[in-house]
């Protein structure tokens, strides 16, 4: 800090050790909500197909119009909240194309967070995506990251390559937004954009390797969110990114459905790739109110993709697997696996290799530009999902991690937990629960909680790799129309 600089404001909650403390250095505990309503704009549909391609999006006003955020936070506290969980999205600050950000949305959310402050609200601010993008089903990044790669956001649909409420229509099934992780649209760019220097090392964007490029730009707009938060005492921190996932990384075989998610129709990575490419499959169908699929992971039929021969890439481009030589169209007009364990680079090579070295330069960059006392809110793929080994982020002596700068206590611990069935079913039954990893059932009330007291000792365990780090649970509840919205119609007092 240069003598001109003026010394950092005060944080309101800080870490020492595992604990949250406040700045008189007593613990507290933090308690409070999701605000989450801005993963989507403001001016644009989610479940219409009709404008959903065609304005510029603008999140300003997203979770909620500035004019109403007093009764809102006021509320909270009322209740006992103290902590919110802001989210905000890669493309909230940076839709209009790398290095434009979008100055009217991120002076909005620094009135949000200084209406929180006012009324001793603490926030997280949480860069959430879910599947990666909107475009693929989920939320977060912009539509220029899939156009770079090379991918057609208006194809996805016909080819497959993604399923998005907004051009399926309803009904849309229950719980399959999820699914899309194994879609060729989020497993694309999920895999370059943790891993593109080893597994796309071809693929360039304006003369930069891939990966770097899109966590350059990824980063240098939470940067610029974290720049203009820098001097609001009420933010603890920022999250790395909301469940990020590993893509393709890791994967064993690309013949095979991996994981016990498995819902709608579900094809292979070698399926989904050639979908992309414009060849008709004959795909697997599964669905979580069948039995048959939620016990044994078995299909309920199958469904024929892709008739019309949509390529899912833009023209003159090609698949990003098939120019790698993962696997190509044979003389009959088959695909054809060349590399069937192309990404099987075992369960911990995306944690310690991709996840670990993203989440230093992130921190570094939102503590150098917001506050040097931040702390960062770290998350890996769901536990539920199984998809790779939990990193190690501690000194390797127990204590914390150890950033490029040389300062440690940078990192929380912050898993989600939810209990499937409810999840997935809408409907709560303190008598039945499925660990999701190993599908096995737990029966009657007092299995049902020996089942979740076990995730959530998992949890607790996983903090020991982050050596001395506090655990924060960024996500946990019910869906909002859990047994049929009946809560909705409920008198206040139940």
């Amino acid at each position: 800090m240069s003598r001109s600089e003026p010394p950092p404001v005060a944080l309101d909650v800080e870490t020492r050790g595992s604990d949250f403390v406040d700045f008189q250095g007593r613990r507290v505990t933090l308690r409070g909500v999701n605000l989450a309503g801005g993963k989507w704009p403001a001016n644009q549909p989610t479940v219409k197909r009709e404008g959903f391609f065609d304005a510029e999006p603008s999140y300003v006003g997203r979770p909620f119009p500035l004019a109403d955020a007093p009764s809102h936070f006021r509320r909270l506290r009322a209740w006992g909240c103290n902590v919110a969980r802001l989210t905000v999205t890669w493309d909230a600050i940076e839709h209009a194309g790398p290095g434009v950000y979008d100055e009217a949305y991120i002076e909005y959310v620094v009135e949000i967070v200084r209406c929180a402050g006012r009324f001793g609200v603490t926030v997280v601010v949480d860069p959430h995506q879910d599947v990666w993008s909107r475009y693929s089903g989920g939320s977060g990044a912009p539509a220029w990251t899939f156009a770079k790669v090379g991918l057609d956001v208006t194809k996805f649909e016909a080819s497959g390559a993604a399923l998005v409420h907004a051009t399926r229509g309803d009904p849309f099934p229950r719980m399959c937004w999820p699914t899309n992780k194994d879609k060729l649209a989020c497993f694309t760019m999920f895999t370059i954009f943790f891993g593109g220097d080893r597994f796309a090392p071809d693929l360039e964007i304006d003369g930069e390797p891939a990966q770097r490029f899109l966590q350059r730009h990824y980063i240098a707009a939470l940067g610029t969110l974290a720049a203009a938060l820098k001097d609001e005492a009420n933010v603890a921190g920022f999250g790395s990114m909301n469940e990020p996932l590993p893509g393709l990384i890791g994967r064993k075989r690309l013949d095979r459905i991996a994981g016990p998610l498995r819902n709608e129709h579900m094809p292979t990575p070698l399926e989904a790739m050639a979908l992309g490419a414009g060849v008709p499959r004959l795909v697997r169908e599964f669905s979580v109110s069948s039995l048959k699929s939620l016990a044994l992971g078995a299909p309920v039929g199958t469904v024929s993709m892709n008739e019309e021969k949509t390529s899912a890439w833009l023209p003159g481009a090609d698949c990003v697997w098939r120019a790698h030589g993962i696997w190509r169209v044979d003389d009959r007009g088959e695909p054809e696996l060349l590399k069937p364990a192309y990404f099987d680079v075992g369960r911990e090579y995306f944690g310690d290799q991709c996840m670990k070295p993203f989440v230093a330069a992130y921190a570094e960059e939102i503590r150098s530009r917001g506050h040097a006392r931040w702390r960062i809110f770290v998350e890996l793929p769901p536990a539920d999902l199984d998809l790779c080994a939990f990193p190690d982020f501690s000194d390797g002596r127990g204590g914390p991690a150890k950033l490029p700068d040389g300062s440690g206590g940078a990192y929380v611990h912050s898993p989600h937990w939810y209990d499937q069935l409810t999840l997935f079913f809408g409907r709560y039954r303190p008598y039945v629960a499925i660990d999701a990893v190993s599908g096995q059932p737990a029966f009657g009330r007092g299995a049902v909680k020996g089942l979740h007291r076990r995730q959530i000792a998992e949890l607790q365990g996983e903090a020991a790799k982050f050596g001395t780090a506090p655990t924060f649970v960024g996500e946990t509840g019910v869906p909002f129309d859990v047994d049929g919205r009946a809560w909705y119609a409920a008198p206040v007092a139940a």
